[in-house]
């Protein structure tokens, strides 16, 4: 029996709120607006959240990357869910392979990119981006 890949559940499977469901399924990839092989689909956007967070599915194929950028008022958090690759903060490399989890607060410079797996991130911005 093949082995269920956890990113391809969340692409796939629904967004529970207490008035109403959304299959994440029909929601969908949007191509990053600044960086070449990176896509963005955005399971809960700022008007679902009220502004205070916002939640994206993130890939990026092998050997792309999103550029060093800064959230001057967002914490970002990213899960790592698929492939591999480094993320960089500040100085401070960090290898990502599923099951890391890296905690980014405002204001400082990071930058990721996506091994020869390519890399599927569960990214996660309060308040929202």
């Amino acid at each position: 029996m093949q082995k269920e890949r956890i990113f391809e559940k969340l692409d796939g499977g629904r967004i529970e709120y207490v008035d109403r469901m959304v299959e994440a399924g029909e929601i969908a990839w949007k191509q990053h607006p600044v960086y070449a092989g990176v896509s963005l689909k955005t399971l809960i956007g700022f008007e679902e959240a009220g502004g205070r967070f916002s939640c994206l599915l993130v890939k990026l194929e092998p050997g792309h990357e999103i550029g060093e950028h800064i959230h001057d008022s967002q914490w970002e958090l990213h899960e790592v869910v698929d492939g591999n690759g480094i993320c960089i903060i500040l100085d401070k490399e960090i290898n990502y392979e599923s099951g890391v989890c890296t905690v980014i607060p405002d204001g400082l410079k990071h930058r990721v990119i996506a091994g020869e797996q390519g890399l599927s991130l569960l990214a996660k911005y309060m308040p929202a981006v």
